[in-house]
């Protein structure tokens, strides 16, 4: 009788011998899920700066974005952070706020310690040492500082997300820095011009903010995280003056 019993339980219920596989349903839902974490939120945005012989323009647009929407249409990315020095930097924004308290919590400590202001090229090397102290794990910004040296010329600074910069008359970055950067190449340096040297007119204040202009409106046509407004900051002696021109808002 147990004899029968179990062969009867047996068949009913399979041996480890029926057992196959392929019987198991495999749920690819659950399988492709991507499971990667990413810190980063990249939030769009695009600066340029245009270095005179006595003066800088820097600029952005104020669109705030994310990969899925407009969180904002009149966020500026340009921070005074010396009487003649301003920085412009995009990218993540929360990396942006936490360099920029960095930074200014640094110009604070050297002014205390020296007991003078800190120059334009003192401002661009502490900026370098900060950024690269955290290259393994580095802010996730493009930064343009422009400002005044001390003989008043005009300068401008362009660095990557691990601190190497260096010194430019013109740059661009940001979502649409490689936009932008043929045309200040045609418009700044005569770049692929058949204008004689000669004949190139001079690079005033007006020219600068006229390129600076007509480089965001192009940008705006063609990238969806690149418009609303520009703002434009002229940098001189006699202080900083600010500017803007209405872009799309689609």
């Amino acid at each position: 009788m147990s004899s029968s019993s179990d062969s009867e339980i047996s068949r009913r219920a399979g041996t480890d011998d029926d057992f196959d596989e392929t019987d198991i349903d495999s749920d690819d839902s659950v399988s492709n899920i991507d499971m990667n974490f990413n810190p980063y939120e990249y939030n769009g945005g695009t600066v340029t700066g245009i270095a005179g012989e006595d003066f800088v323009v820097i600029a952005c647009d104020t669109r705030f974005s994310n990969e899925e929407t407009v969180l904002l249409t009149e966020h500026s990315k340009l921070f005074q952070l010396l009487p003649m020095a301003v920085l412009g930097s995009t990218g993540c924004w929360a990396d942006v706020l936490g360099f920029m308290g960095l930074v200014k919590e640094r110009i604070q400590l050297y002014e205390q310690k020296h007991n003078k202001p800190m120059t334009t090229e003192a401002l661009a090397n502490m900026m370098m040492i900060a950024m690269y102290a955290k290259r393994f794990y580095p802010y996730l910004v493009l930064n343009i500082l422009a400002g005044l040296d001390a003989n008043g010329k005009g300068m401008l600074y362009t660095y990557d997300p691990v601190g190497f910069f260096e010194t430019v008359p013109y740059t661009a970055a940001g979502v649409a820095g490689q936009m932008l950067m043929p045309i200040l190449d045609n418009q700044v340096a005569f770049e692929n011009t058949n204008i004689p040297p000669e004949q190139q007119p001079e690079l005033t204040i007006k020219r600068a903010v006229s390129i600076t202009k007509d480089a965001f409106r192009t940008a705006s046509e063609r990238d969806i995280f690149t418009g609303d407004w520009v703002q434009i900051l002229i940098i001189t002696k006699q202080g900083i003056e600010e500017d803007s021109m209405e872009l799309r808002h689609d």
